[in-house]
């Protein structure tokens, strides 16, 4: 199931009675005819687990279990309120720009115009004006915003631009907010905080090793980074070096 539809049959499940189209529209930022086609698949999902979707026209949606222990072992299996948790889609032209940016820099496929217009529900020419703010943005890192005819957009550019273009949009954006790895809702998990505090601990423990003095800010900075790393490789998303580049990285302390 997507993000969207995962957020939606959250607000099923925790609403008790019905829900309308529109209320649910505003929740997911989406039309309400979206919301119907959404409707649709969650509903031939569920089904295969244990419950089922009653609907009324005027009156809404809701959910009816019919087998709780298999549904409760996929809702569990679909991690839901996590997903809920996720930055909600923006109204605002900045945050639009920068939910472009987290969005296009982690998927690994391209997108079509006509889904990011549904997604965020602004027209072509709002979303064109946008996308170029995002080619600005990006260029920093040396990142290009590559469009195809019948084929969509998508990121272009080295692993490392990439991983550092993460690293800003998603934690040091908000690093003035104290915003840090351990409260990042991309790893709010307890399997996420654990691996969490082992790469921390690890960190520390070589750092001391070898008598490396950071800073707090600088160590929060190097866990990031590592778990960008780990995310990206296990995606088969590498950085790839020079036998030079790596000859002159092993010959430096850090």
């Amino acid at each position: 199931m997507r993000k969207r539809e995962k957020i939606i049959l959250n607000e099923l499940v925790n609403e008790k009675g019905f829900i309308t189209s529109e209320e649910l529209s505003q929740i997911a930022s989406v039309t309400s005819r979206t919301i119907r086609d959404d409707m649709r698949k969650i509903k031939a999902e569920i089904e295969e687990h244990g419950a089922s979707i009653e609907s009324h026209s005027g009156i809404g949606y809701k959910i009816i279990i019919n087998n709780y222990k298999l549904f409760g072992e996929f809702i569990n299996t679909l991690k839901i309120k996590e997903v809920a948790q996720y930055e909600e889609i923006p109204d605002d032209s900045n945050d639009r720009i920068n939910y472009l940016i987290k969005k296009l820099i982690t998927i690994d496929f391209s997108i079509k115009i006509e889904e990011l217009m549904d997604e965020l529900c602004v027209s072509r020419s709002t979303l064109t004006a946008e996308l170029k703010e995002v080619r600005k943005k990006i260029g920093k890192y040396n990142l290009k915003l590559e469009q195809k005819p019948n084929y969509g957009i998508f990121i272009e550019g080295s692993e490392i631009g990439k991983r550092l273009c993460i690293s800003e949009y998603f934690f040091h954006s908000s690093a003035d907010k104290g915003y840090f790895a351990e409260e990042s809702v991309l790893f709010n998990s307890s399997v996420n905080r654990e691996e969490i505090a082992i790469i921390k601990s690890t960190l520390i423990n070589v750092l001391q090793k070898y008598n490396v003095m950071i800073s707090d800010v600088s160590l929060q900075n190097l866990v990031i980074h590592v778990i960008i790393s780990l995310r990206r490789a296990r995606f088969y998303n590498y950085v790839h070096f020079e036998e030079k580049q790596i000859n002159f990285l092993k010959s430096e302390r850090e």
